[in-house]
């Protein structure tokens, strides 16, 4: 009864393990119950339905790609983000033309992600460049 009560307040795959350790009471010699019990429970916990965790993303081959071309000394990194959807660079730059042109480099560079349209701020005598990329989906 007791092993029957505690049988409602657990999971479906132990609950089954429970359920299985019962039946074999009275066909299983007493000393030989609880280690049984324990074993269908240590097999019904691991083998029960855990969330998978995601393939990681490739964050050092990128990183790798944006060396190559943030790599200038008029090219300051302000911020690097990586988010399981996307990957932010905001860097500063001397002119507009600077920030287009890296665009441009970043745009064939990376395997692993695809980079938007940018988003380019002036302030005072530089130019501050937002570049976001999305990861593609690299499990198809």
């Amino acid at each position: 009864r007791l092993v029957r009560d505690e049988a409602t307040t657990t999971s479906s795959d132990t609950t089954l393990a429970i359920k299985d350790a019962e039946q074999s009471l009275f066909t299983t010699p007493k000393g030989l119950l609880l280690l049984e019990l324990e074993a269908l429970v240590r097999r019904a916990e691991t083998t029960s339905s855990r969330p998978a965790l995601p393939p990681p993303k490739p964050v050092l081959q990128v990183v790798q790609s944006l060396t190559r071309v943030l790599g200038f000394k008029e090219v300051q990194l302000n911020r690097f983000q990586v988010t399981k959807a996307a990957v932010t660079v905001e860097i500063t730059v001397p002119d507009i033309e600077w920030a287009e042109g890296l665009f441009k480099a970043l745009e064939g560079e990376d395997q692993y992600i695809d980079w938007r349209e940018p988003s380019f701020t002036t302030r005072g005598s530089v130019v501050v460049g937002t570049f976001t990329a999305l990861w593609r989906d690299l499990d198809g």
